[in-house]
């Protein structure tokens, strides 16, 4: 039997919303089929889960598994990979996820891990850890990449599991409150769920298109059923958040998941991705259906308000689809949240004012519309507009370091961009606060006159092309960065 130490390095962001790790869930019941122990220390749960993994470290597991994506949780998990060395040296530190799948060469040669595993994971850390608890040497196992064989990635690849016969999940390991999502638009505690992975369509600068295969696969809908009764019974749920990067590929599916949650007795508000194209497939009845059911909002990302970029992007939309689905969802009760893009490679400073003349538009037309973000492009490794990134001056990363960026106030460095860092980062900040009034009203009393404040002074500089930074800009860049320091200072490894 092997013992297995899995951390999930991601960090808690500027405003304390932590997402339960399933991904580590799925390995840990996939690995106790095969007799091995697991322990799972999430870092999204603050200082004490630092103390916690120094301590299991002391214990001499036998595999780190390390989960990274971009943020503070490159320099995490780094330091985590190397304190692991200094404590126990036998130790083997596997890296994987999303990043690990885009660009393993990165992390064999920025940190102190032994391996990465490319895509899913599961199958192959089980068959490591089989083979370290019969004491076998041979590592020529599918989709575990070392420096020795890198040079032959991707080959080898595992197939796609079978999520037919997907295992249930214990949540033991992250029964803690901090996992609860305050959604007091429709209600009091929410958690996050998967129900599928990955997505059929093959948007150009997506990470689905390389870490999926541009495909979809759902989780068998009973599966479904059991875990939302788990998380009922755990968290004491009212809302459910859908992170699937794709929720409505199968209608009929989602009304089963929904229908049959009813029919366990669960009163759930549901939260979840859509496309623009899905979304205006949808009639006015069939929308009266599903907020029956309990839908309260659809994340949407149009991503731009130029067709050529959409194009660029291969959304497979036009603006006005957009547009046209705004004026649907208006006529009812469902909210909705937009995502948009703005950067992209060769995109040209008009283009970037139509993509915020789209957001504010979109608010305008739709009191329950609200906008997430406009979020500076990142180029991922593997996908199609990487090439193109490239080829417009991007230089491909050089450290883990450089992935130490956000979508936001901390905006990466794009040598094509007509618009300045610091203006990236202001309007990404600014359309932050393009909530709706519905949204907003729902706040405090203190919070929405706040709210509503800073959404008149930012939603003139979008209006009005004032890009400079003045003392709004710095008041939130400051706070956001001080956040961040302090939090560095409090899960200091060393």
């Amino acid at each position: 039997m092997a013992h297995l130490l899995l951390l999930n390095a991601v960090p808690t962001d500027y405003d304390n919303v932590n997402f339960i790790p399933y991904p580590l869930l799925y390995l840990k019941s996939f690995l106790n089929t095969g007799g091995h122990s697991v322990e799972i220390i999430d870092f999204q749960l603050g200082k004490k889960k630092v103390k916690q993994f120094k301590n299991s470290l002391m214990n001499k597991p036998d595999i780190l598994g390390i989960s990274i994506f971009l943020g503070n949780s490159v320099k995490l998990g780094k330091k985590a990979a190397a304190l692991c060395k200094k404590i126990s040296p036998n130790t083997i530190i596997v890296f994987g996820g999303i990043l690990a799948t885009l660009n393993p060469e990165l992390i064999l040669k920025d940190t102190v891990t032994d391996y990465v595993i490319s895509f899913e994971g599961e199958m192959t850390l089980l068959q490591l850890s089989d083979n370290i608890s019969k004491n076998k040497k041979d590592i020529n196992i599918p989709n575990l990449i070392s420096r020795d064989n890198l040079q032959s990635f991707p080959g080898n690849q595992r197939p796609q599991m079978n999520l037919d016969n997907l295992l249930p999940i214990s949540f033991e390991d992250v029964a803690d409150e901090k996992y609860i999502i305050e959604a007091n638009k429709y209600g009091k505690r929410g958690v996050s769920l998967f129900t599928s992975k990955g997505c059929p369509f093959n948007c150009s600068f997506c990470y689905n298109t390389t870490y999926n295969d541009g495909k979809w696969r759902s989780f068998p809908v009973q599966w479904v059923l059991d875990t939302v009764n788990k998380l009922v019974k755990i968290y004491n749920i009212d809302v459910l958040l859908i992170f699937d990067d794709n929720f409505f590929v199968d209608y009929d599916r989602v009304i089963k998941i929904m229908e049959g949650t009813k029919k366990k007795g669960h009163d759930i508000k549901w939260w979840a991705e859509i496309r623009v194209d899905q979304a205006l497939s949808i009639s006015i009845d069939q929308y009266e259906q599903l907020y029956n059911l309990g839908l309260r909002e659809l994340y949407i990302s149009p991503e731009s308000g130029s067709d050529k970029t959409l194009k660029l992007l291969n959304k497979n939309i036009l603006v006005k689809d957009t547009l046209n689905l705004n004026k649907l969802l208006s006529k009812t009760k469902v909210y909705v949240t937009y995502s948009l893009m703005i950067c992209v490679p060769g995109e040209s400073y008009e283009e970037i004012m139509q993509t915020i003349d789209l957001s504010i538009k979109l608010r305008e037309e739709n009191n329950k519309a609200s906008i997430w973000g406009i979020n500076n492009y990142i180029a991922y490794p593997g996908t199609k507009l990487f090439d193109k990134a490239k080829s417009n001056g991007f230089k491909p990363y050089d450290s883990l370091m450089d992935l130490n960026c956000r979508f936001d106030y901390r905006a990466p460095k794009l040598p094509w961009s007509p618009i300045s860092k610091t203006k990236q980062e202001m309007i990404s900040i600014a359309s932050k606060f393009q909530k709706s009034d519905k949204i907003i009203n729902s706040l405090p009393f203190k919070q929405r006159i706040v709210a509503k404040i800073f959404r008149f002074i930012f939603e003139f500089r979008l209006r009005n092309r004032i890009f400079f930074p003045f003392f709004d800009f710095w008041l939130f860049k400051i706070y956001f960065i001080s956040r961040e320091k302090l939090f560095n200072i409090k899960m200091r490894i060393k």
